[in-house]
C-alpha cells in the first residue's frame, strides 16, 4: 500500500481499532467505527527483495550517544551537492572507545568527537573499527528514532554498502554513500592567532 496514502488515512480514521482487508483485486479496505476507506494496492511480490539484514560485522552503542552526535553536526551536511556526493551526508568513524562525526557542505564543517562503549556483536571475528558514510536523509531519520535513554542501545550491522540498525522491534535499513571521504583533519586550523572562551549558554 502506498506509505503516504497509508498513513493519511490512518490519521483521518476515528476509533480505538483498525480493520484491514484486501480483496481479490487487490481493494484495500479501512474500518475503523463509521469510518470507511479504500484505497489501491500491489501484488507483495512487487516489493523489492530486501537484502541480507543482519551479517557478521558490527557494533553495539548507546543510543543517546549515537543521536547526540549525529544531531551536533546534522546542520553542517550537504545537501545535493552533485560534484562530491560523498558530502551528502556523515561521516561517521568507530574506534575502541570512540567514536568521531563529521559533516560538511563546502562552507562549514562540524566534527564531534566524543567517548563512547563500543561491542562488537555476537559471533563478530574483528573488532570495533569502522568508517562510513551514511546519507542525510538517513541521518535526520534516525536522529528521529532513536532514543535518548542512556540505557537503550542500538546495533549496527555493517556491509560494503548497507547499515542496518535494530533495536527494539525496529529494523531501520539505509544505504550508505560510496567513496572516499574528505580530509577534515586538513581544512580545520589548529593554530589559531586568537582564543576565545565563552559559557555556551
Amino acid at each position: 500500500i502506498n506509505a503516504q496514502k497509508f498513513n493519511q488515512t490512518l490519521k483521518v480514521m476515528d476509533g480505538e481499532y483498525i480493520t484491514l482487508t484486501v480483496d481479490s483485486k487487490l481493494c484495500a479496505t479501512f474500518e475503523c467505527g463509521i469510518s470507511t476507506h479504500k484505497t489501491g494496492s500491489l501484488r507483495a511480490e512487487e516489493f523489492p527483495e530486501m537484502p541480507n539484514l543482519k551479517t557478521e560485522k558490527g557494533f553495539t552503542v548507546s543510543q543517546s550517544v549515537f543521536k547526540k552526535m549525529l544531531s551536533k553536526v546534522s546542520y553542517a551536511m550537504g545537501v545535493n551537492d552533485n560534484t562530491r556526493p560523498m558530502l551528502n551526508g556523515c561521516f561517521v568513524k568507530t574506534e575502541e572507545g570512540k567514536i568521531t562525526v563529521v559533516a560538511c557542505d563546502s562552507f562549514k564543517l562540524a566534527l564531534c568527537t566524543c567517548p563512547a562503549s563500543l561491542e562488537k556483536i555476537e559471533g563478530s571475528d574483528r573488532g570495533v573499527e569502522y568508517s562510513f558514510i551514511v546519507p542525510s536523509k538517513s541521518v535526520n531519520e534516525i536522529i528521529r528514532l532513536l532514543s535518548d535513554d542512556e540505557d537503550e542501545t542500538v546495533t549496527v550491522y555493517m556491509s560494503y554498502k548497507n547499515m542496518v540498525l535494530s533495536f527494539g522491534n525496529l529494523i531501520f535499513f539505509t544505504k550508505l554513500i560510496t567513496g572516499e571521504y574528505i580530509d577534515y583533519n586538513r581544512i580545520i586550523i589548529r593554530s589559531h592567532k586568537i582564543e576565545v572562551s565563552m559559557d555556551k549558554h
